[in-house]
């Protein structure tokens, strides 16, 4: 039987680690869909300044009945632009690359579950463990739990069937020996069943 040596279970978890450390996109479909509301966000708030303020702001600088003040406000509308969008452009880029950073703190648990559920659906055992600032903390403990409950089941069925071996080995022998009958074959079935609980 190919179990993992206590020396290869620690490797495994340090792997995942180490993977999801040196990555900030680890789930790129569900990272950008994290920022669709900021994008929603961003760009309702741009289409909402230009009625709402920029261009009352340019009526008004068009509607001056004076040509130095409409002069002055023209170019007091440019300056606005000029400094507002670029202000504007780079908080957006600041919330967007915090958005993927903090979308890591839940991609990265959900990777790591996704990886230890598929290892012990292979019969493999790992310690669990989260980063610190990881979202879903709680399911560390939990999934530890499940881990050696699947181990401790593992063992159990390995040994139940460890005993059936033996047993219908021992039976195969007594048939080809004794020349058992059909009834006492089936009794020593049944009391198999008993034993291993299958019945």
């Amino acid at each position: 039987m190919n179990n993992p040596s206590p020396a290869a279970k620690p490797r495994v978890a340090a792997k995942v680690r180490a993977f999801v450390k040196r990555q900030i996109i680890v789930d790129a479909r569900f990272q950008l869909r994290q920022l669709v509301p900021l994008a929603v966000y961003c760009s309702l708030l741009a289409l909402l300044l230009v009625p709402a303020v920029f261009y009352p702001l340019y009526r008004d600088a068009k509607s001056d009945p004076s040509r130095i003040i409409r002069a002055f406000l023209s170019a007091r509308m440019i300056s606005f632009h000029a400094h507002f969008w670029p202000a504007f452009i780079l908080a957006t880029v600041l919330a967007v690359f915090y958005a993927i950073f903090r979308s890591n703190r839940l991609a990265g648990p959900l990777y790591k579950l996704r990886i230890v559920l598929i290892q012990l659906a292979e019969g493999k055992s790992i310690v669990f463990r989260f980063r610190k600032g990881d979202e879903l903390r709680e399911f560390e403990d939990v999934m530890n739990r499940v881990a050696k409950r699947m181990e401790s089941l593992s063992a159990g069925n390995v040994r139940q069937l460890s005993t059936i071996q033996k047993r219908v080995k021992w039976l195969k022998a007594r048939v080809e020996m004794q020349g058992m009958e059909t009834n006492e074959i089936c009794k020593e079935l049944d009391d198999l069943l008993k034993e291993t609980g299958l019945n």
